[in-house]
């Protein structure tokens, strides 16, 4: 069974921010744990491997509508990690701050119910399941 496709088309399928971005990450996870390096962090892994995948492919996050991510930080909603801040360096964004933003919206659903109180949270889970869809079209063709 291919696990990565079928998370993959389950995020297409979806309607609900929430629920496409945990799908697709769901998918884009089992392409990239199994690279990850000694000593480094679930979120530099995802954020080397989508950057990687990235030049690979020839795909431009930027090109997807990251407006929200660029509005400023994420904060991490995590007990112990709260006021984390992972976002995009005004005049200097990198793909590399996008995907350890967009990493960031996916724990904060996974670790933090106050998350989903947020005014941004349906716009950043929408947005980021978008960039990772259109790597993924990209990652499984």
């Amino acid at each position: 069974m291919d696990i990565a496709g079928f998370w993959f088309r389950q995020a297409k399928a979806l309607r609900d921010p929430f629920d496409r971005l945990m799908a697709v990450h769901l998918a884009f996870t089992y392409l990239h744990i199994g690279g990850r390096k000694p000593k480094e962090s679930e979120r530099g892994c995802a954020a080397r491997y989508a950057v990687d995948m990235c030049v690979l492919h020839s795909f431009d996050p930027f090109s997807c509508d990251v407006s929200e991510y660029r509005a400023g930080p994420v904060q991490s909603t995590r007990p112990g990690h709260e006021g984390e801040q992972f976002g995009l360096t005004e005049g200097d964004e990198t793909p590399s701050e996008l995907f350890s933003a967009i990493h960031q919206v996916r724990s904060n659903l996974f670790n933090g119910s106050s998350f989903f109180l947020d005014d941004r949270a349906e716009r950043l889970a929408r947005q980021g399941a978008d960039v990772l869809i259109g790597l993924l079209s990209r990652i499984l063709s």
